[in-house]
């Protein structure tokens, strides 16, 4: 079997048949489709099972545990060369998806394909097509990381990339159950044992946007936390590759700038603000041009005043400057 794909499903009835459908639906259909049930409290569960008697669909129900335990345990269930995962609320762009994703796999047997993901808003009803990413001539994986870091297009998202199942399962690459920031933290561990990366400009993976009930945009003192743990573990581990440390802490300033911004004495103690600016020698890697523009204004008005001046500036401007 070529493909697995993991579905988390939690509280989702209106969006899932949307999801599966988009699946179930492609050109290609060497793969099965692994749904978990993580406790969901609405008819999102009883939706799924509707699916039980497709070939290639399996429903499984579990306790509430999170994205990250559902995400965990699809994976041990997979039996696929490949593993994607697919959020309850969204959905593939077109039914050629996996074909296109097979394409390269055919011709490279690839490690990892980064594709791309399109926005779709759900008041609007609009899709929102994203640049392309950076075309890489690069050799190694190392190489490529570096690129598109440069270019601000690393991706730290599960879910616009395919990847060999051998290489999570054999490196216990699974999701972090206790922090919220999981998609960072499991794909850095994941680039440091993957060996090839290819980037794929075809529309894929479809981003719901302002769903109701969506916690996305959302930023508590549970999310700050994890954030910093996240940054933190990264920040302080001990790298054998110095290449890779330099990618990556060029990465993780971006991060932590995110991190400034949205701590604030609203939601962050003191003693976590200090735990958080003790981090700031992180400010120094700014290949990142957003890390190198924020360094820029904390230079010149300090890191307190410099934080207001950043968040009055993306609220006039009304731009995505900074997103986790």
């Amino acid at each position: 079997m070529k493909f697995s794909i993991v579905v988390p499903v939690y509280n989702v009835e209106k969006y899932i048949r949307k999801c599966i459908e988009s699946i179930i639906t492609q050109t290609y259909q060497n793969f099965e489709l692994i749904i978990v049930d993580d406790g969901s409290t609405d008819y999102s569960g009883k939706i799924c099972d509707k699916y039980i008697n497709k070939s290639n669909v399996k429903v499984f129900h579990k306790k509430n545990g999170g994205a990250s335990s559902a995400r965990n345990y699809g994976i041990k269930k997979s039996k696929g060369e490949y593993l994607m995962f697919i959020d309850g609320d969204d959905f593939l762009y077109d039914v050629n998806c996996l074909e296109e994703l097979n394409k390269i796999i055919n011709n490279s047997n690839v490690d990892i394909i980064q594709y791309k993901m399109i926005y779709y808003y759900d008041k609007s009803k609009k899709f929102k097509k994203l640049p392309d990413i950076v075309k890489l001539e690069q050799n190694t994986l190392v190489e490529k990381l570096d690129y598109l870091n440069t270019h601000g297009q690393l991706s730290i998202s599960a879910c616009d990339k395919i990847v060999k199942s051998s290489i999570i399962k054999n490196n216990n690459i699974y999701f972090n159950e206790n922090i919220r920031a999981e998609d960072i933290d499991w794909s850095l561990n994941l680039y440091l044992y993957a060996k090839s990366l290819k980037i794929l400009n075809y529309d894929i993976y479809v981003y719901r946007q302002q769903r109701e009930g969506s916690f996305t945009n959302k930023i508590n003192s549970y999310g700050i936390n994890s954030l910093f743990e996240v940054i933190n573990y990264w920040y302080k581990y001990k790298y054998a590759n110095k290449r890779i440390r330099d990618i990556y802490f060029n990465y993780l300033a971006y991060q932590y700038v995110i991190l400034l911004t949205v701590s604030n004495k609203n939601n962050t103690n003191k003693t976590k603000s200090k735990e958080i600016l003790k981090l700031k020698s992180l400010l120094k890697y700014d290949k990142n041009f957003k890390v190198k523009y924020s360094r820029k204004v904390f230079d010149l008005f300090g890191i307190n005043l410099g934080i207001k001046i950043l968040k009055i500036y993306l609220k006039i401007k009304n731009i995505g400057f900074l997103k986790i």
